[in-house]
């Protein structure tokens, strides 16, 4: 072989080195990019999910709430009810209530309701 001939198949070779070398850390991006990829999805869905139960701890938060002064408030109403059949149980009452003490009870039970 002549030695153009040796020059022009060992640039062959080098080319087809260098080609190899290129290709394998175009191979090392890639996986890398689809590394940071995965990693920046994985992140956002992660957000997206802490956010998705922040905000149904706080719509339940809201619904515990809101049922926990339905509750009260119709205790309220109840105790109310009961206070004032109470008052009126003991105001009919002849042997607990008479004219004398009177204006005084309704002072009293003035007050209560």
């Amino acid at each position: 072989m002549s030695k153009e001939g040796r020059d022009v198949c060992k640039k062959m070779v080098s080319c087809i080195q260098k080609a190899s070398s290129y290709q394998r850390e175009a191979s090392e991006h890639l996986i890398n990019d689809q590394e940071r990829f995965f990693e920046d999805e994985w992140s956002k869905r992660e957000r997206a999910l802490k956010e998705q139960h922040e905000l149904e701890t706080d719509r339940i938060i809201s619904q515990l709430l809101f049922e926990k002064e339905q509750a009260l408030d119709s205790l309220r109403t109840k105790l109310q009810e009961e206070k004032k059949e109470a008052i009126r149980a003991l105001k009919t009452c002849t042997i607990c209530y008479d004219e004398e003490k009177k204006q005084y009870l309704d002072k009293v039970w003035a007050h209560f309701l």
